[in-house]
């Protein structure tokens, strides 16, 4: 081989600068990626539906979608969260599993159940996880002049504070508008935002009305309790159709607080001074 070699120069150095051409070539078509495309064994169902309690959410919806996702082949574990408005459920694969093939049995498992669900619900999101899941690039946002616009009035000496309209509104807005928007966006899979703030409605007795009234703080708040009921849902079914009635009342407003009648009965008696001859 080596007296080959020798002999046949011109051969040698062909086949090398082949060698090299080839490779440079098949370099070039290599892709290069930061992050490399590596499927996780790890599949999550995402049900949003707006106005449902957590517990709702988990009886009419969750249960039945992790009853029937937990028939799905390889699954080595399924959890499942339900909060207001959102439930998620994970599923999580053995190793080797081959995640196309056990996403595409997860929708034939989802779109089998789907018809039996409330038809006010969209259908769920099956999202495959991956490396690429990590986020590109954070996005900051805040109000112009926050220093003014997040100067927080101390509302007593409990540490409360009361944050301001145009704050909320703004938190609204990015919820709303700005993370729509990015999402419209092609090349954008999916927006995950944070820090949102929620408006709440704060009550302070005043002790002096109560005592006047005679009515006391425990009866207060037990009154405020009863007219903020989640019964849950009631899934009613009439041949093909099917019904999800929502028990209960909830407060939502400060009307809603302002409307609630206290039951509570008042006896007044007055003294008539006699006088005897």
């Amino acid at each position: 081989m080596v007296k080959f070699l020798i002999h046949k120069p011109i051969a040698v150095l062909m086949t090398t600068l082949g060698i090299l051409f080839f490779g440079a070539y098949a370099f070039s078509l290599i892709p290069v990626s930061l992050m490399p495309n590596i499927d996780i064994p790890e599949i999550t169902v995402q049900v949003q539906v707006d106005n449902m309690s957590a517990r709702q959410l988990e009886d009419a919806i969750i249960k039945p979608l992790r009853f029937s996702l937990m028939q799905v082949g390889h699954l080595n574990d399924i959890q499942s969260e339900a909060s207001n408005n959102l439930g998620t459920i994970k599923l999580n694969f053995t190793h080797g599993t081959h995640i196309d093939y056990a996403f595409i049995e997860v929708n034939e498992k989802i779109d089998r159940v789907v018809g039996s669900l409330p038809k006010i619900i969209k259908r769920p999101k099956v999202l495959k996880a991956s490396a690429t899941d990590i986020p590109v690039f954070y996005l900051t946002m805040t109000v112009k002049d926050s220093d003014n616009w997040l100067q927080r009035d101390k509302v007593d000496g409990n540490g409360l504070y009361r944050i301001p309209q145009k704050f909320i509104d703004f938190n609204r807005f990015a919820n709303k508008v700005i993370r729509k928007r990015i999402e419209q966006v092609e090349e954008v899979a999916m927006v995950d935002i944070s820090g949102l703030l929620s408006p709440e409605i704060l009550i302070i007795p005043d002790q002096n009305k109560l005592d006047a009234l005679g009515i006391s703080l425990e009866e207060l708040e037990l009154s405020i309790k009863e007219n903020d009921l989640d019964i849950g849902s009631l899934l009613i079914k009439d041949n093909q159709y099917q019904f999800d009635i929502r028990l209960g009342n909830s407060l939502r407003t400060i009307k809603d607080i302002q409307s609630i009648y206290i039951n509570k009965i008042i006896i007044f008696i007055s003294l008539r001074n006699w006088q005897r001859f």
